[in-house]
């Protein structure tokens, strides 16, 4: 029952009047406060103007909604009209594939599935570490590091064992758990010095002479992470570009020997991280400001050679 805003009295919801249901849901006033007055005819339509979309490739009009095939279309989701775009394909892409050629197009169409594929990829082994991490305590069992998954990875125990690294494989889940196994959860800090531990000396003289630029770059920084300000073992040290248009050059990577001016001129636009905190920043958990300039006053010292033996003092 509804009731009436004037005098209060109830009225029912639906009622046949002239041998017609009339349905008075919505209605403020009874019958006797205000009488039904049926419609003299159809109520008249409301014109509305078609809405329109603009091509993003040639910038003409095209309507929201069309029939095609005999059925109304909305396409209100296209960026593209129907010539540069034919009705069924892919339209969502920065260049429509109805203005490219055939190959073009064919090309475009397995490059972006492939993309696809590599993204599902990616997006399952980060869910697959995740478990692991958690079902291996989530935490390094060296140190206690337990903030960013990101920067928790698996060192195997025993080399001779190792079938596959665990970063990268997308095969089965069980070869995974089995692998993972034979693994030990730690940091990427505590990773990368269970490795400098277990390295032996190389005999190549370029290897020794990157390491000794690194040694060096880590002195002009002062030894400690810009993020957390602690200090690490040389290993756990990187160095990341925080306006990735200025890098020229990984630092040490690559395997390329480069005079120490042309370093200290790109270290410039460097900040230097440990492992962890390196990690974190690509993992969107820690924020660090973009330092560029002079890389530290501690440079000048290296310069005139007492840096050296600050080098010295962290190789040690």
């Amino acid at each position: 029952m509804l009731v009436c805003a004037i005098c209060g009295g109830e009225f029912p919801v639906e009622l046949r009047i002239d041998g017609r249901r009339c349905n008075f849901r919505g209605r403020k006033h009874c019958l006797d406060c205000r009488p039904y007055k049926p419609l003299k005819g159809p109520r008249k339509p409301v014109p509305r103007a078609a809405k329109t979309l603009i091509c993003v490739a040639c910038g003409r009009p095209f309507p929201a909604k069309m029939v095609i095939d005999g059925k109304m279309r909305s396409l209100y989701r296209r960026s593209f009209c129907l010539e540069c775009s034919p009705f069924g394909e892919h339209n969502t892409s920065k260049v429509p594939l109805g203005v490219r050629t055939t190959d073009a197009g064919a090309k475009a169409r397995r490059d972006r599935r492939r993309e696809q594929f590599r993204r599902a990829l990616r997006k399952r082994r980060r869910k697959r570490k995740r478990d692991l991490v958690a079902a291996h305590g989530g935490r390094c069992v060296d140190c206690g590091y337990a903030i960013c998954p990101e920067a928790l990875q698996f060192h195997h125990r025993d080399p001779s064992t190792k079938e596959f690294g665990l970063g990268k494989f997308s095969g089965s889940l069980a070869r995974l758990i089995e692998e993972a196994a034979k693994c030990d959860l730690v940091c990427t800090n505590c990773h990368r010095i269970r490795h400098a531990r277990e390295a032996v000396a190389s005999q190549h003289r370029i290897v020794e002479l990157r390491r000794e630029m690194k040694l060096r770059a880590i002195a002009s920084f002062g030894g400690k992470c810009g993020a957390c300000g602690r200090e690490f073992a040389p290993a756990a040290m990187e160095f990341q570009h925080p306006d990735p248009s200025k890098k020229e050059f990984a630092i040490s990577v690559d395997g390329i020997y480069r005079p120490w001016e042309k370093i200290r001129k790109e270290l410039e636009s460097c900040v230097m991280l440990c492992a962890n905190c390196h990690a974190e920043i690509h993992a969107g958990v820690r924020s660090v400001a973009l330092i560029v300039g002079s890389v530290s006053e501690s440079d000048a010292a290296v310069e005139h050679g007492d840096g050296l033996a600050r080098a010295a003092s962290i190789r040690a």
